[in-house]
């Protein structure tokens, strides 16, 4: 049976496919740093910080989407169960500090680039 840190090493085996989204989203922050006149070494090293946490996210939903919210258990001793997959609760703080930290880079999530409308209102279901 693998533990949630077995399941986090193979995961970081995996490349994820993150390295454009990544990039997209560090020039993104970046350039309201520069508008901000607020981009130097210390919030270059909080940036940075923020995209560490950004992969240990996505990491973290790979885990939930790959293993569900629910995982089975065996302790050994004869008591076998279900209980809640604990990168649920990893995803929420990890997410909970990403947003302390844009706060603290004077970010707001509202003013990151959203995507462009293609102007294509009939999407099929």
């Amino acid at each position: 049976m693998s533990t949630t840190s077995d399941t986090i090493k193979q995961t970081k085996k995996k490349k994820p496919r993150l390295a454009g989204k990544r990039k997209e989203l560090y020039e993104s922050l970046k350039e309201q740093l520069e508008i901000n006149d607020n981009y130097n070494n210390y919030t270059e090293d909080l940036l940075q910080d923020y995209l560490t946490m950004y992969d240990t996210k996505c990491m973290l939903a790979q885990d939930i989407r790959e293993r569900g919210v629910s995982i089975e258990y065996d302790n050994g001793g004869g008591q076998k169960g279900s209980r809640n997959n604990p990168s649920i609760d990893l995803y929420n703080r990890t997410n909970a500090q990403m947003i302390k930290l844009l706060d603290a880079l004077g970010l707001k999530p509202s003013k990151m680039s959203k995507p462009q409308y293609d102007g294509d209102d009939d999407d099929e279901l």
